[in-house]
């Protein structure tokens, strides 16, 4: 019986893997493409053709990835991202390239070495990798994973095997199982540092002829080039324990998904930086970046704990209906651990508030937010900004105000809110941004 299962099992993902080499071959056999000096143009398919036309001019990032088995071959993938399309796939995907095509369209190949001696290039050293590496929370999704990996074992394995490990893993003792855990924390930790160490190896930024050009990865090379007129803004994020280390990644936000395999689908302009030195880092490769940066308004003392408040209120209403739902009301165990996370989303939302803080200068705003175990900064010049709005609290519409600045970001918007900041500030946001329209709410 058990030959049988696996039989099966084996014509199936052998099935699979010949159905999506097939698909794959289709697909490169059928694929044409020509670049000339205005115009990308992209044909595909047999039976159900399609021509896609892409004017360069239109073009905001360009990223090329190279596995090792593909570098002595000197060939590559490109992915072309626009502003003018929808869905968050690549307006153009040119598999297999010879790396030539780089050339036609004017960015540096992956098999050049990128000199570190100028003052416009920047490489990252060891020590900050690893750190960054450390500090990364990646191993909250790993440990998800494996749980859920767990969790599906007795649909996975045949049922026998199964009960035999449950039943020797109880005989083990409590001293034993907890030893497990203890290994399997340090196995996630191990596979997000891994993770990290291989995504940024030898991480480089460059600055030639108005353009951004980053490659990192170990296995897979990874080059994304973007002009720095495309740039809406540059987000300086930290989690809790890079704060603790004064350690920053710089991204750039795009009307483009200018890095697919991030999380947040943004260029990473630099992984890590020491926070003092990173707005005098970046301002060598994007002149706009002040320096110093302006003076800011922080979210007056008195008003902050009305973001516990919210965040308390917010969760206790999921905690009512969770309640509601399962029956558990007269469980005193449910009851101490709801109270628990609401102490706890009552100290994330205080948290957020003391991270709260936005200014302007003449030509650029800077605005910062708080979040879940981190804070975010952003660099947003004037002539990017979508829309602000000021929305203002029903009973304290004399006192505080919300700031809303919108930005394009990929394939959206990008929306940068601090809430009840004084209204005196909003009020000169408003005239920095828009002074000769009224504001009737502000009046």
């Amino acid at each position: 019986m058990l030959k049988g299962q696996w039989n099966v099992t084996t014509i199936v993902i052998g099935g699979e893997i010949l159905v999506t080499l097939a698909i794959a071959v289709w697909r490169w056999f059928f694929f044409r493409y020509q670049i000339t000096p205005d115009t990308i143009t992209i044909q595909r398919g047999l039976i159900a053709k399609k021509t896609s036309h892409i004017p360069r001019h239109n073009i905001q990032t360009i990223q090329q990835r190279q596995w090792f088995f593909f570098k002595p071959l000197h060939v590559l993938e490109l992915q072309i991202e626009t502003s003018g399309h929808e869905g968050s796939t690549p307006e153009a995907v040119l598999p297999g390239v010879p790396e030539s095509v780089l050339a036609q369209l004017a960015v540096p190949t992956t098999s050049q070495s990128v000199e570190v001696q100028n003052d416009l290039s920047y490489q990252i050293n060891a020590s900050d990798l690893t750190q960054y590496a450390l500090t990364s929370l990646g191993i909250f999704p790993i440990l998800a994973a494996i749980f859920w990996l767990f969790g599906r074992l007795d649909d996975l394995l045949p049922k026998t095997w199964f009960t035999q490990a449950q039943a020797q893993l109880l005989m083990l003792g409590t001293v034993v199982i907890v030893g497990l855990g203890i290994l399997l924390l340090l196995f996630g930790l191990l596979i997000s540092f891994l993770r990290e160490i291989q995504r940024y190896y030898h991480f480089t930024l460059q600055q030639t002829d108005h353009q951004l050009v980053t490659e990192r990865g170990f296995f897979q090379r990874n080059q994304v080039s973007v002009a720095t007129s495309k740039i809406q803004a540059l987000r300086f994020s930290q989690n809790v324990l890079r704060q603790g280390l004064k350690i920053t990644t710089i991204q750039a936000l795009t009307a483009s998904n200018a890095a697919a395999d991030e999380q947040d689908k943004d260029l990473v302009l630099i992984p890590v930086i020491k926070t003092p030195v990173a707005l005098p880092t970046i301002k060598r490769f994007v002149d706009w970046v002040p320096q110093p940066s302006p003076a800011v308004t922080l979210v007056p003392p008195r008003t902050r704990w009305r973001y516990a408040r919210n965040v308390i209120l917010g969760n206790a209403v999921v905690i009512g209906l969770l309640f509601a739902v399962t029956g558990q009301w007269h469980a005193p165990i449910w009851w101490l651990l709801a109270f628990i996370w609401l102490v706890i989303a009552g100290g994330l939302g205080r948290y957020a508030a003391r991270q709260g803080q936005m200014g302007m200068s003449d030509t650029l705003l800077v605005a910062q937010v708080g979040h879940l175990f981190g804070r975010t900064r952003y660099l947003i010049p004037k002539a990017k900004i979508q829309s602000v709005e000021i929305r203002q609290p029903v009973l304290l519409r004399h006192q505080f105000a919300h700031v809303v600045i919108n930005v394009r970001h990929g394939n959206s918007n990008q929306i940068v809110r601090v809430n009840y900041l004084p209204k005196a500030f909003a009020q000169s946001v408003w005239q920095w941004y828009a002074p000769s329209l009224p504001n009737k709410n502000l009046d």
